[in-house]
């Protein structure tokens, strides 16, 4: 069973995609919060790790390659690390048999240090949660 999660990061001039890697002036980041519950039976903490697979932007292998050339996305943790979009993971430890919440950040970033031309984008991703 999965969830279709859809972000949209806003509008962003062209021309603040300038540096390759860095979010341009101006991007919004957005925070998706992933619900994950784990139900074992047994008392205590248990280990979570959420993969993210998708295709990486050749030109800039950190981020997600998107519809638009020069355009790609950045996943992070919560703490600003970068999740490669290569099989990175981000490990929990989350209470059983409660609710709990996997943060993550996205935001766009520069893969070539061109402005690319104008127009929408997209990128897709793939996260999936393995509980140990």
């Amino acid at each position: 069973a999965g969830e279709t999660i859809e972000v949209d990061l806003g509008d962003v001039f062209a021309a603040n995609f300038r540096v390759v890697g860095h979010k341009p002036l101006g991007a919004r980041t957005a925070e998706l919060a992933i619900p994950v519950r784990c139900n074992t039976g047994n008392e205590g903490l248990v280990n979570v790790n959420l993969s993210l697979t998708a295709t990486s932007d050749p030109s800039y292998p950190q981020a997600i390659k998107t519809s638009r050339p020069g355009v790609g996305v950045v996943v992070t943790d919560s703490q600003n690390n970068i999740i490669s979009p290569a099989g990175g993971t981000l490990p929990l430890s989350i209470p059983d048999d409660a609710d709990s919440i996997a943060r993550m950040n996205v935001y766009p970033v520069s893969t070539t240090g061109v402005p690319p031309e104008t127009g929408r984008f997209e990128a897709t991703a793939t996260v999936r949660i393995n509980f140990d």
